[in-house]
């Protein structure tokens, strides 16, 4: 399974709560989820590994280049604002104003 700081092809087949993608991986080790942060669905590209948990079959990864990005994604207006101590709440920034999956 990916160790943390390598590089993966994934393709995010659902949303997770908090707003996370969810993509699977398969290997020579098994199966594992994928929980892609800073992707939107339908979309495949390249993410690295944040953190691996429960022998691999749990990988957490951040989006870091879209290869067929979302019809909904859209450049960020600058850094995330989030005031110290404050909850989330906000729509990523990386999504458009298009149709919204709940």
């Amino acid at each position: 399974m990916p160790e943390v700081g390598e590089h993966i092809h994934v393709r995010p087949v659902g949303v997770a709560h908090g707003g996370a993608m969810i993509a699977h991986l398969s290997g020579p080790q098994g199966r594992a989820t994928v929980f892609v942060r800073h992707a939107l669905p339908g979309e495949a590209g390249r993410a690295v590994v944040t953190g691996v948990r429960s022998r691999g079959r749990i990988v957490f990864a951040d989006m870091v280049e879209a290869a067929s990005p979302a019809a909904g994604r859209v450049a960020p207006a600058g850094p995330p604002r989030r005031p110290r101590g404050s909850r989330g709440g906000a729509f990523p920034p990386h999504a458009g104003g298009g149709p919204r999956v709940v």
